[in-house]
């Protein structure tokens, strides 16, 4: 069995710190293998490389990111020399980036894959999600054995709850996990599906609790009760940390279990838990790692 955690989104050096402080605790509380981060937020809107490094320091194994990948245009490059993380999968083919991560975990092979929705979002040129993951099981189709993943998970970072619904039906059976990102908003819908693909509607945010999505609570309601626009800042204090684990057979590349791990930081003080302690049938070997680059290297490639 392999045991994968995703989070939600990081927000600011809070969400970095939570992130920083818990993974090394709760790698070996669940014996993870993988762990995949959504990075999108980690500096407000987008991601610096200082922060990218940081967060792998921090035990990310993957960093997936979302609508606001480009707005930090230092990331550019390093997008194209870093295997380990990932853009949307249907964005337009010209953007750079790795469109998948692929990951050995010992004798596992496991494919990270970021897809962005369509709804409710503004975003860059971009294809239909569905079909996007369509080309991509037909283009897996035509791999050797020897050399397709047993295990896919999709962050599929999009607003509307009907989008992420519909998703999760439709790749039902076809990848091993699917959880929703972008709305910072924690879903306590968690589930197998009938054929075995492991969904959660959002998993959530890492990053400051008492904030309006992460940002300044202040700057939220200036927009909302007096209808002007307002400067969104990050903002401080205790960091909830949203997550989920997925225990995989990767013989079967289906979840066999499904559990959501959250947790509230004081940073500076105690973690405090609703949830139990994580599973007792969790892989305690310690396994190598390596990764594959995939697609659009450059812009300018």
């Amino acid at each position: 069995m392999l045991n994968i955690l995703m989070t939600g989104d990081v927000v600011g050096e809070s969400g970095r710190r939570a992130v920083a402080r818990l993974l090394p605790t709760l790698r070996q509380e669940y014996q993870l293998d993988l762990v995949i981060v959504n990075g999108e937020n980690a500096d407000g809107l987008g991601l610096y490389i200082s922060s990218a490094q940081k967060l792998f320091q921090a035990g990310a194994d993957v960093i997936t990111l979302g609508d606001h990948i480009y707005d930090k245009t230092e990331i550019y490059d390093y997008l194209a020399q870093e295997p380990r993380i990932t853009r949307p999968l249907n964005f337009n083919p010209a953007t750079p980036g790795s469109d998948r991560v692929l990951v050995n975990i010992g004798q596992a092979r496991v494919m990270v894959v970021s897809v962005i929705g369509l709804l409710k979002i503004s975003i860059y040129a971009a294809m239909s999600p569905f079909a996007a993951l369509d080309q991509l099981l037909a283009e897996l189709e035509m791999w050797p054995e020897n050399g397709k993943p047993h295990v896919i998970m999709i962050d599929f970072h999009a607003e509307d709850s009907r989008e992420k619904q519909a998703l999760g039906w439709y790749l039902d059976g076809k990848v091993s996990g699917i959880a929703g990102t972008h709305t910072h908003v924690p879903t306590l819908d968690a589930r197998i599906l009938p054929k075995g693909t492991g969904k959660v509607t959002d998993l959530g945010m890492c990053g400051p609790r008492n904030s309006s999505l992460g940002m300044d609570i202040d700057a939220a309601l200036t927009r909302f009760i007096q209808g002007m626009p307002s400067m969104y800042r990050v903002a401080d204090g205790p960091a909830q940390f949203n997550s989920v684990v997925f225990q995989i057979d990767e013989t079967t590349g289906k979840c066999v279990s499904i559990e959501r791990v959250d947790r509230i930081v004081e940073l500076d003080g105690e973690v405090h838990s609703s949830l139990p302690a994580g599973p007792t049938t969790a892989r305690t070997d310690s396994q190598a790692m390596s990764y594959s680059l995939f697609g659009k290297r450059t812009a300018n490639d």
